[in-house]
C-alpha cells in the first residue's frame, strides 16, 4: 500500500543519512565493522532503516484496517439496532 512505501522511502532515507549526519559517533562503529567507508556505511544503515521503515508501515496499515473495520462493524451495529427500534 501507499503507507507502507512512504514508511519504506522515509526509512531508506533516514538510515542513509544517520552515518552521514553522526560521522563522530559513527566513525569508532564503523572501524569496529572492519572499516566501512562512508558509501558502505550509508547503504547498510540504508538497507536497516528501510526495513524498519518497512515493518512500521505494515503496521501501520494493518492498524488503520483494522480501525476502519471496527467503524464498519459499528455502523452495522447502529443500523440494526435502529431498525429493531422502529
Amino acid at each position: 500500500s501507499s503507507i507502507e512505501a512512504t514508511y519504506l522511502i522515509g526509512g531508506l532515507l533516514l538510515g542513509a543519512a544517520a552515518p552521514l549526519l553522526f560521522v563522530p559517533f559513527w566513525a569508532p562503529i564503523a572501524l569496529l565493522l572492519g572499516g566501512l567507508n562512508a558509501g558502505a556505511s550509508a547503504g547498510l544503515s540504508g538497507l536497516t532503516g528501510g526495513l524498519v521503515g518497512f515493518v512500521a508501515g505494515r503496521n501501520k496499515a494493518f492498524k488503520l484496517r483494522l480501525e476502519a473495520q471496527l467503524v464498519l462493524c459499528q455502523v452495522a451495529i447502529e443500523e440494526n439496532t435502529r431498525a429493531a427500534r422502529a
